[in-house]
């Protein structure tokens, strides 16, 4: 840019036309000048190039507020041309000599320019707001609703929900009414697209009724919630729908585990509040625990002892073979990113029941917010598997100055799949609290701004459910074990921990007995996100199921009924892959050569080989294969039926996918169709036999035109995917 502030002669043109301006200034002036005209010049010129768009489809009441702004805008280009002029002339004052360089400081920025940055920042605010309404009117007319500004049909602040439906649905026939507002709409783009979808789906059975979107943005009446009105010929109701589906809440039993979700940063020290859980719920007191210490978690750390702060590091392995059921003999866990922990409750009503601890991986991992990304997914699978959640325990250091952006993100993902019921649910836990006198610190108001600055604005942070744990009497625990010394000062300090920490367990049990007893039933939970997991987790099994019988039909003309293939899979303990790079061992089946899945251990890179971990697709089972009878008799016909739906299937998955994440990666249907088309070429070139193979990879080619075709299909229609249809498919 040319600020066009001052005469000089040192000037520079990159290629671009772009000009730079050079001169002196005394240190750190320049500084001065830049982080105060830049972001102003900045701001202006979003405006000059936005402020004039011609808002073609608003009604006349935005047309007007459009007016308003214009006449706003003129005053604020004055302004800023006075400033511009101002800075210039202190510059050359500056040069000149006329000004000494704490005067030219004192004048850059004052309260009347920082007067100016304000009205511009309002300015770009009132635009962006006019162009997000232009944009939801313009949606709304594409599909055939009618717009309608509810201060125009006279809605004051005092009206009751009779008065609204007399004045809104006067002189209608049959109607379909929502009302809404710019804040809520902003705020609940999930319940919006619900009531959209529902009212879209009514229209397409009576193609008589009008569709409305009645506008509460300029009106007193304060709308807390979308209010759907409706009105037939003969009749009108109004109902005021929950804007989501209620997660059903079940009693617990005392058989039943109680189950807590633990995350946390990075570092945050997880492991070893697991660790000291376990301890602190096997034993009464410090004395106890020193004699036979449980270390679940291999423990790993440094401890600086004596005068001279001699290192010693302390290691110790965890339990190598454990059990899922209860703490003496813990379970290993299905996956090694989320771990299950089960212990047994021994003390008062609660003796007996089973606490699961669920442990994750950290947020804000050193890889970046990519890696964070796909734990937050593995965490939202894994808990999908489970019956029922009670609680979300966040653990928190006391002394943290800031959080990641990926902790916003993994409270709005975790209400996206379960709701805004899980707000009551979470709970604080804060480790090494000793340090801070078992107060939250400084962490306390930065969680408190982060919790604000989320849409859904009721998760509680207060004394209740927040428990403070010192996690350092564990550590010096382990320090005993290997051989560390402590003076009796030091010893008092840990067994206070103890105590502490013990107290601060007690009341945490307590507090979810009494608030949390009642479990989340995670099966009955329905929205985007739990249905973009579910078919996640389908994708592997229906290409798999589209290959065999495939297999099947070829072997149902080739070999004349007797035999088909069976897939049998096998679950697996631990993090495993497929490398598509690495060579796989082949088996002959029914004529067909097969390749063995030829597991990986995957953690964040392969521990079997070298290549790429992006060259490894993650698998939860291993499939074998059986030849059986072709007992039932299936025809031909039969299996391309089913082999239609799930290629239908798959588009319908493929599409609603890219519409409810916004997906930009590539489709993992059509990647799944390509691996398999590679796979099944790659045997055709190893071996000599191959005459079925080779009729399996021509097969698969038209499955995957087929495929290509339905999913070109969906996207021209451009069609709403509904959820109810999307939890019927799955």
């Amino acid at each position: 840019y040319n600020y066009n502030l001052y005469p000089i002669e040192n000037s520079y043109i990159t290629n671009n036309g772009l000009q730079f301006k050079l001169i002196e200034f005394p240190k750190g002036s320049i500084l001065k000048i830049e982080s105060y005209l830049l972001p102003l010049i900045l701001k202006f010129n979003w405006l000059n190039k936005n402020m004039h768009q011609d808002f073609q489809n608003i009604p006349q009441h935005l047309k007007n507020e459009h007016k308003k702004i214009l006449t706003g805008w003129e005053d604020s280009e004055k302004m800023y041309e006075l400033e511009i002029n101002r800075i210039r002339k202190l510059l050359e004052a500056f040069r000149r000599g006329e000004i000494d360089e704490k005067t030219f400081r004192q004048d850059i920025q004052r309260d009347k320019t920082e007067n100016l940055s304000y009205i511009l920042s309002n300015d770009i605010e009132d635009v962006k707001k006019m162009m997000k309404k232009e944009s939801l009117i313009k949606s709304l007319l594409i599909e055939e609703f009618i717009y309608t500004n509810a201060k125009d049909r006279g809605i004051e602040k005092k009206d009751d929900i009779q008065t609204l439906e007399r004045k809104l649905l006067k002189d209608v026939g049959c109607v379909r009414l929502i009302c809404s507002n710019d804040n809520l709409y902003a705020k609940n783009q999930t319940q919006w697209c619900e009531h959209r979808v529902q009212m879209l789906k009514e229209r397409k059975g009576n193609k008589n009724i009008q569709l409305v979107y009645a506008d509460f943005s300029y009106c007193s009446y304060e709308l807390n919630e979308f209010i759907t009105l409706s009105r037939t010929e003969e009749t009108k109701t109004v109902t005021t729908p929950p804007p989501k589906k209620k997660l059903t809440l079940q009693k617990a039993t005392c058989d039943e585990s109680i189950n807590i979700l633990l995350l946390g940063e990075s570092g945050v020290g997880k492991s070893t509040f697991i660790n000291a859980l376990v301890n602190y719920l096997k034993f009464d007191n410090l004395m106890q625990a020193t004699k036979n210490l449980t270390v679940l978690i291999p423990v790993s750390f440094t401890i600086a002892m004596g005068d001279n702060f001699t290192e010693h590091a302390i290691k110790y392995d965890g339990e190598d073979t454990v059990s899922n059921e209860d703490h003496h003999d813990l379970g290993k866990s299905i996956t090694q990113h989320c771990k299950s922990y089960v212990f047994t409750l021994q003390d008062g009503k609660s003796r007996g029941q089973k606490l699961r601890i669920i442990d994750t991986p950290g947020i804000g991992d050193t890889q970046g917010s990519n890696q964070d990304d796909k734990n937050m997914q593995h965490v939202l699978s894994y808990i999908n598997n489970l019956t029922h959640l009670n609680a979300i325990c966040i653990l928190l250091k006391p002394n943290n100055s800031r959080h990641t952006v990926f902790f916003r993100s993994c409270f709005t993902q975790l209400i996206d799949m379960l709701g805004e019921n899980i707000c009551d649910r979470i709970i604080f836990c804060f480790t090494n609290a000793r340090s801070t006198f078992y107060t939250p610190g400084d962490t306390g108001p930065l969680l408190k701004a982060l919790l604000n600055s989320l849409p859904a604005k009721r998760i509680p942070f207060s004394k209740e459910n927040t428990f403070c744990f010192d996690s350092e009497s564990f550590r010096y625990l382990v320090a005993k074990l290997n051989r560390i010394k402590f003076n009796s000062m030091e010893e008092a300090d840990y067994n206070g921990s103890w105590e502490k920490s013990m107290t601060e367990l007690n009341r945490l049990i307590g507090y979810i007995h009494s608030n949390m007893s009642d479990p989340i039933i995670l099966n009955d939970s329905h929205s985007a996100k739990h249905a973009q997991l579910m078919i996640n987790s389908m994708i592997r099994p229906m290409l798999e199921a589209m290959r065999n019988t495939l297999r099947n039909i070829i072997l149902l003309n080739e070999r004349w009924h007797k035999t088909c293939i069976e897939l049998c899979p096998k679950i697996i303990k631990g993090t495993t892959a497929i490398c598509l790079e690495c060579p796989r061992k082949c088996i002959k089946i029914c004529d067909f050569w097969v390749a063995t899945d030829g597991l990986h251990v995957v953690q964040n890179k392969c521990r079997t080989c070298q290549c790429d971990p992006s060259q490894h697709y993650r698998i939860d089972y291993e499939l074998e294969y059986k030849e059986i009878e072709n007992s039932a008799k299936s025809t031909e016909e039969d299996m391309r039926k089913v082999l239609h739906n799930l290629c239908e299937a798959s588009a319908e998955f493929s599409y609603f996918l890219l519409q409810s994440a916004g997906n930009s990666q590539h489709d993992p249907f059509f990647l799944g169709f390509e691996r398999m088309i590679k796979e099944e070429s790659d045997i055709c070139d190893e071996k000599t036999s191959y005459k079925f193979n080779l009729h399996l990879v021509e097969q698969l080619q038209l499955l995957k035109t087929h495929y290509e075709k339905a999913n070109k299909k969906l996207a021209t229609k451009k069609m709403i995917t509904e959820l109810d249809v999307i939890y019927q498919k799955i």
